[in-house]
């Protein structure tokens, strides 16, 4: 029963948050905690006669490596929050230049959420930005 909790909450880490460079890394140290753990399981209780409980160590140590290697996988491909924040900036600096100020209203939050230094130096700063965001 615990195996089994163990995999959802680790494949619901695994599956939410992985979405950034950031979010990856965290899933990464979820994973070598659950590793770690599994690992622990399985070498504690590897001379007893009953052979479920290492096996279920040992399972538990295999997803905790799987998802080190998906995380890393995403360490490796995903982009920063910072670069997201910039590539979305620009995006909406376009947006406002072109006299799309809707979009800008309702997207600047994106931008601040990912990096404030973001919003307050590259977003807020621009001129047509401004003039979209004035009241």
């Amino acid at each position: 029963m615990r195996a089994a909790t163990t995999l959802v909450v680790v494949g619901a880490l695994a599956s939410g948050a992985c979405h950034t460079y950031e979010g990856s890394r965290t899933v990464a140290a979820v994973g070598g905690g659950t590793f770690a753990a599994g690992l622990g399981v399985w070498m504690s209780t590897a001379g007893r006669d009953e052979a479920a409980v290492p096996v279920t160590g040992a399972v538990i140590g295999a997803v905790g490596m799987m998802v080190i290697v998906v995380a890393s996988v995403g360490m490796i491909t995903l982009p920063k929050e910072v670069e997201l924040a910039i590539r979305i900036a620009h995006e909406l600096i376009v947006r406002a230049q072109a006299g799309d100020c809707a979009t800008v209203a309702a997207r600047q939050h994106e931008v601040e959420a990912l990096d404030l230094a973001v919003y307050e130096i590259v977003l807020v700063e621009d001129p047509a930005v401004t003039k979209c965001l004035e009241p």
